[in-house]
């Protein structure tokens, strides 16, 4: 297994993982997959981002971009994505800790990650403790359509 820096090239298999992310996690709050949109996310991201890659197949990314903490001005990497093909999911704290040492080589001292609120969130909850990130604020969502 090999950690990257992803690749706009890395589009399709990303894709994929998106799609596998939709129907785990955000299929179950009402949340609709466009493949278009995905695509476009990626192409948008790709630059702050690792990809996982086994066997030539890409199974894992960490996503984000990088946002200016409002009270002090520090930037900060806010992720947008963090998941692992289910098969592969024991090497997602090693993508976690390499997006670490990534964003701490270019002079970024803070990460800010988040969890689905759903069947895993404990198990989540317990791995980001013990990675020592502390729990920032909850948020909630409300379809309005």
């Amino acid at each position: 297994m090999v950690i990257r820096k992803g690749e706009l090239h890395d589009t399709e298999g990303v894709t994929e993982l998106f799609k596998e992310f939709h129907d785990e996690s955000l299929n179950e709050y009402g949340v609709n997959f466009d493949i278009e949109c995905a695509k476009g996310a990626w192409q948008k991201h790709y630059q702050e981002s690792l990809v996982a890659i086994k066997d030539g197949k890409v199974i894992g990314i960490i996503a984000g971009t990088l946002v200016s903490f409002g009270l002090e001005g520090r930037q900060m990497f806010q992720e947008l994505v963090w998941f692992v093909t289910k098969k592969q999911r024991r090497y997602g704290v090693l993508l976690l800790r390499a997006m670490e040492e990534k964003l701490k080589s270019v002079g970024i001292s803070s990460i800010v990650m988040s969890h689905m609120t759903n069947s895993k969130s404990e198990k989540i909850e317990k791995l980001y403790d013990k990675m020592g990130y502390k729990m920032l604020e909850v948020h909630y969502v409300k379809d309005l359509s």
